[in-house]
């Protein structure tokens, strides 16, 4: 039945604004708020609803996972923010547990709600960047969006650069130039289209200059329209890059970029019902 539904899970908490602090300033996640709840949005495409209740109760169970790669350094870093971890019999100095199974230390949110990081071996940063996102809106107005100048304009402006699209041929073998003022200057995205199919995924692979010559080149990026129960989902592949700091600044950007998106159709959607 839910096979193919974007499922989520939540916890609540006892203040919203300390919440939202903690999970994106301390954490260092991606946090975005709506009507008075938050959305962690987690790499991968995962999100978790916070919620806030009155007469909340900590959870006694771990609520969030984190894997890393390395726990002493993660647990090192949350330690200099201020955190402090649960200490238990078989917990070292730092607050980490040496067991049967992985490495892991527990901590706890400003809600009294369980976290965990654990050590996992197996875990290796990528070059590639993977997104996903449900929009609630059918996959015509999705893909319009995406390849409609004026439309494009409206929603994509990653790191909160606005940006121009100059060219844009929407076909296998188009080219294209966006161009993203920052604060340091004109970043300009430019490329070609190398595989397009209406409706359902669009391959291009391009490079990006800043205001001091050439950033990145040859980025490879996959964008795939699903639909699915409840609207339309979007899959972004991108690689190319290897600097971990610029791969962490895209993600984000495209996670935001992708939320605005779902707005920006909302209201589009809104404003057609008041002209009809």
């Amino acid at each position: 039945m839910f096979k193919e539904t974007n499922a989520f899970s939540g916890f609540s908490v006892d203040d919203i604004l300390k919440a939202k602090t903690f999970y994106r300033d301390v954490l260092g996640l991606v946090v975005t708020e709506e009507n008075g709840l938050l959305h962690l949005h987690l790499h991968g495409g995962g999100q978790v609803l916070i919620y806030p209740k009155k007469d909340h109760v900590p959870a006694t169970f771990t609520v969030l996972n984190f894997p890393v790669s390395d726990i002493k350094q993660a647990v090192s870093d949350l330690t200099r923010k201020g955190i402090e971890f649960e200490r238990y019999q078989d917990t070292d100095e730092s607050g980490i547990t040496h067991n049967e199974g992985p490495l892991i230390a527990w901590f706890k949110d400003p809600a009294g709600n369980f976290l965990s990081v654990l050590e996992d071996e197996n875990l290796a940063r990528t070059d590639e960047v993977i997104v996903t996102k449900l929009i609630p809106e059918n996959r015509e107005s999705v893909f319009a969006a995406w390849t409609h100048p004026e439309l494009l304009q409206e929603w994509l402006c990653p790191q909160g650069m606005p940006l121009r699209v100059k060219k844009i041929e929407a076909r296998s073998g188009g080219q294209f130039r966006f161009e993203y003022k920052g604060q340091k200057g004109v970043y300009v995205q430019s490329g070609t289209i190398t595989e397009y199919r209406p409706l359902e995924k669009i391959v291009s692979i391009s490079r990006i200059e800043g205001p001091d010559g050439i950033l990145w080149s040859d980025i490879l990026e996959s964008t795939e329209f699903k639909e699915k129960f409840g609207g339309t989902e979007i899959l972004i592949k991108q690689k190319g890059l290897t600097d971990p700091v610029a791969i962490e600044e895209l993600e984000q950007g495209w996670i935001k970029s992708l939320d605005q998106l779902k707005h920006f159709l909302h209201k589009d959607f809104e404003l057609k019902q008041e002209v009809n």
